[in-house]
């Protein structure tokens, strides 16, 4: 695991006050309807501390104001909200990338999540209380020697316990010849060193205490980086 410090005190409550769990947002408003969040001890800001929003498996944005983040602006380019089921999560992050965690479960966390509906009819669509896992880190291109040997993973779980006698999860990265792979036992940040130039599928899969895979509809995440090792730092200003 890689160490990401002490928890802050006080430590952040971040929570989502709309979408409201299993809210149904009709189609015509989706793209428009704006995510509504409370935010305590932490700040807001598109460099250093700040939250972060995820929607479903597309790439965490920064929340800039905490009621004016539209639904549509956490999609990836190209995609669409589609009717049926959909997960939000908000959560505080560190200026370096790592998420906040508590060293005890409580109610006042420094992540939420919520389950809301696109659509009417929620008919043969799998309920909202299913294990899932949500990557945060890593993403998009790498560039330069450091920040590639700086690389790791992040992620939260929901809906279900890690432990060495409990639900597992397994973590692998494949690319440019090379395939590696581990079971975690707990949360946290995890290292990926050594990873050469190229372009890498970096995978989280829940498993049961058994083993076997989980097959709830969120229970596997995944995501391609780009490594540039040779490109050159920035210019300072």
């Amino acid at each position: 695991m890689r160490d990401a410090g002490a928890a802050p005190t006080p430590l952040p409550h971040v929570e989502i006050k709309f979408p409201i769990l299993a809210q149904r947002v009709p189609v015509a408003k989706a793209a428009s309807y704006r995510v509504r969040l409370k935010v305590e001890n932490w700040p807001l800001g598109e460099k250093g501390d700040g939250v972060e929003l995820v929607l479903d498996d597309h790439l965490p944005r920064r929340v800039k104001t905490l009621d004016q983040t539209e639904l549509a602006s956490l999609l990836t380019e190209g995609s669409e909200l589609a009717v049926g089921e959909h997960l939000l999560v908000a959560a505080a992050v560190r200026g370096s990338g790592e998420l906040v965690r508590s060293a005890e479960p409580r109610s006042l966390a420094p992540w939420a999540a919520v389950h809301f509906f696109v659509g009417e009819d929620k008919n043969g669509i799998e309920r909202v209380d299913a294990p899932a896992v949500v990557m945060f880190e890593p993403r998009g291109t790498l560039n330069g020697a450091s920040a590639a040997d700086s690389a790791y993973v992040d992620f939260l779980v929901l809906g279900i316990e890690l432990g060495p006698s409990a639900a597992k999860l397994g973590l692998s990265v494949e690319g440019e010849g090379m395939k590696a792979g581990t079971t975690l036992t707990s949360a946290g940040p995890v290292a990926i060193q050594g990873l050469p130039s190229g372009d890498f599928r970096v995978e989280l899969g829940l498993l049961g205490a058994d083993g076997s895979a989980l097959r709830s509809a969120r229970a596997r995440a995944a995501r391609t980086i780009t490594v540039n090792r040779d490109a050159p730092l920035p210019k300072k200003p």
